[in-house]
């Protein structure tokens, strides 16, 4: 498999962007990281590099999303829900997943 066939077959979006507080934004370097496949060991997808800054960045941004989202407000049966939920949509695309998986080191 081709690195263009490989990259179209993954479909990445945003490969140029971190996802960081509910939205993808521009990472604080212009360095990437090759996405090299185990199998043919091309490279499959270039994605940012997340620095320091990127990532105090996303932890700023998970702590303000526990501590004013909804979940902390969120009964038991309510969080149980969105976990089942959320199982439910990783069972579905598992396939997928684990073909993307194995295409990356």
């Amino acid at each position: 498999m081709s690195a263009a066939i490989a990259s179209d077959w993954i479909k990445v979006r945003h490969t140029d962007k971190l996802f960081i507080g509910g939205k993808w934004v521009a990472p604080s370097t212009a360095a990437v990281i090759e996405v090299i496949s185990p199998n043919t060991e091309e490279v499959v997808a270039t994605v940012a590099e997340a620095r320091e800054a990127d990532m105090d960045a996303a932890v700023a941004a998970a702590r303000r999303a526990f501590d004013e989202g909804p979940w902390p407000r969120k009964s038991p049966q309510e969080r149980a829900a969105a976990l089942r939920a959320l199982a439910d949509a990783l069972a579905r695309r598992e396939a997928g997943q684990c073909a993307a998986g194995t295409q990356q080191v």
